[in-house]
């Protein structure tokens, strides 16, 4: 029986890949690229059948056809789409006298050790900027929708 479940769970993430196989989009550029590629890839190949000659092997051919099959092949690899990293700004605020400290939201204008008019709950004094922060936020990984 636990066989047949952990068959069953398998079929499932198989149908996830496919599905999200069929749901990623191919753009116009990528098919040009390796279209690209292609055609340099045969041209480097007739440079090599080029090179080749009674006498022996004409060098000039033959590197030019390496330097095409590396560049043809730095153009068909596909690069990764970047993530876009959810930033959040903070401000670390310090009493003068007694030394608290409190986080607000960054504000445009707010640098280190910029005075604010925001006074301490604990001894009246005023806060000063002491650090900025940039936070990475964690995803979730899933979007939810709501249909409405």
């Amino acid at each position: 029986m636990l066989s047949t479940y952990r068959f069953i769970v398998m079929i499932d993430e198989e149908e996830d890949d496919v599905e999200n196989l069929l749901k990623r989009k191919i753009s116009w550029k990528a098919i040009l690229k390796g279209f690209f590629g292609l055609i340099m890839l045969g041209g480097a190949v007739l440079l090599i059948q080029f090179s080749r000659s009674e006498e022996g092997i004409n060098y000039t051919y033959f590197f030019l056809a390496i330097t095409l099959m590396c560049v043809a092949s730095s153009i068909m690899v596909p690069i990764p789409e970047r993530k876009k990293e959810v930033r959040h700004t903070i401000s670390l605020l310090k009493c003068e006298k007694c030394g608290s400290l409190r986080v607000q939201d960054y504000m445009d204008g707010d640098f280190v050790y910029k005075d604010t008019e925001t006074p301490c709950k604990q001894c009246s004094g005023n806060y000063k900027i002491h650090e900025v922060y940039s936070l990475k936020l964690k995803s979730t990984g899933k979007k939810k929708t709501i249909d409405q």
